[in-house]
């Protein structure tokens, strides 16, 4: 869903299931810089979950960001000031500490 938002600026939404959990994202491009990129992660559904979620800058080096414990409509909000548009996103059940999320420098390093 594309949507335009104050100051003219647009947001996109889309909805993703993820192992029996409903997540939406909505990306915006607002703020002082167009290069500004800014993630939205909305736990839609009934279960809790954590979730890390990376958006890349202009360098090709990752901002990573994570939420733990989420409940339904909770919002994990991941940004960059100079963006590329890519994003990463990892979820898994609330409080399983054997799914490890991977380490920023895992990050930088794979994607």
């Amino acid at each position: 869903m594309l949507e335009r938002i104050k100051n003219g600026f647009w947001r996109t939404s889309i909805v993703l299931l993820l192992g029996g959990a409903t997540i939406l994202l909505s990306f915006t491009n607002y703020g002082f810089s167009e290069d500004k990129y800014t993630v939205n992660l909305v736990n839609t559904c009934n279960n809790d979950v954590d979730v890390m979620s990376c958006v890349q800058r202009t360098n090709n080096q990752w901002s990573c960001f994570y939420r733990m414990d989420m409940h339904q409509n909770d919002t994990l909000q991941a940004y960059t000031c100079q963006g590329n548009g890519k994003y990463l996103k990892w979820v898994r059940e609330a409080g399983d500490i054997k799914t490890k999320f991977p380490s920023r420098k895992e990050v930088n390093n794979q994607y």
